[in-house]
């Protein structure tokens, strides 16, 4: 998100306890309506509910995450806020509970992110009829909700979804994991700061001795692998793992 359409408010700790709260309890109702609307075979619908439920749960997750971190840098308070308004970090955030808890269903749950984040599902073509002149070489057809959704990807978004509240319920609401000035550094991307970061510094030259000097390519790697929001993270803490 560019600097001019970034939202322009500051964070406080009191406000990303009250946007939590208000996500997961969205999230609960967004669930239970994409449950009611699976049962009676409203597919696309149902699917667009799960989706955005795994969104308000991936909000949740990233204000918990931010109360640990130095939302008086500007650096940090801006990836934040950034972060919110990110289709593919949030529901990546809401997967991250669960893959914590139980990484040997890791797997499972990115390849169900990934498809998710294929499938493009907006509210266009989750509630409203199409002509689609391009999908079919013998001309134009009607795309409609109905048909875009099959019953069994219906049931596997609701029930992911319905998993991963289950898991980060308990997790925004657990004790806050203050986070190191290096990882705040990663988090939001600081070179110079990364430079000076003896952590970093180890990292960057292990991918070098590797034969990869691209030194963008490394900060969004070590930015990756100490996050939340990376589907290759290998299910331990959040903290560093040699903090």
């Amino acid at each position: 998100m560019s600097n001019s359409s970034r939202p322009d408010y500051l964070l406080s700790s009191k406000l990303l306890r009250g946007f939590r709260d208000a996500a997961i309890d969205n999230a609960r109702e967004l669930l239970h309506e994409a449950s009611l609307l699976r049962s009676h075979h409203h597919h696309a619908r149902a699917f667009f509910g799960a989706r955005i439920a795994i969104e308000e749960i991936g909000k949740a997750v990233q204000a918990f995450d931010a109360l640990g971190r130095n939302i008086n840098d500007p650096a940090v308070s801006a990836r934040v806020i950034d972060n919110f308004a990110d289709h593919e970090k949030k529901l990546w955030a809401a997967a991250f509970p669960l893959m914590q808890r139980s990484p040997e269903q890791r797997d499972d749950v990115v390849a169900l992110i990934e498809s998710m984040i294929s499938a493009r599902m907006d509210t266009e073509t989750a509630l409203r009829t199409a002509i689609d002149p391009l999908s079919d070489p013998l001309g134009p057809c009607v795309n409609a909700p109905g048909t875009r959704v099959s019953a069994a990807q219906a049931g596997r978004w609701v029930d992911l979804a319905r998993t991963l509240f289950s898991h980060a319920e308990t997790y925004v609401y657990s004790p806050t994991k203050i986070r190191t000035r290096a990882e705040d550094d990663a988090f939001a991307l600081k070179p110079a700061a990364l430079l000076a970061s003896t952590d970093f510094w180890n990292f960057y030259m292990a991918r070098m001795n590797a034969g990869d000097a691209a030194f963008d390519k490394a900060v969004e790697a070590y930015h990756r692998s100490r996050t939340t929001y990376s589907p290759r993270f290998d299910g331990g803490d959040l903290e560093c793992r040699d903090s």
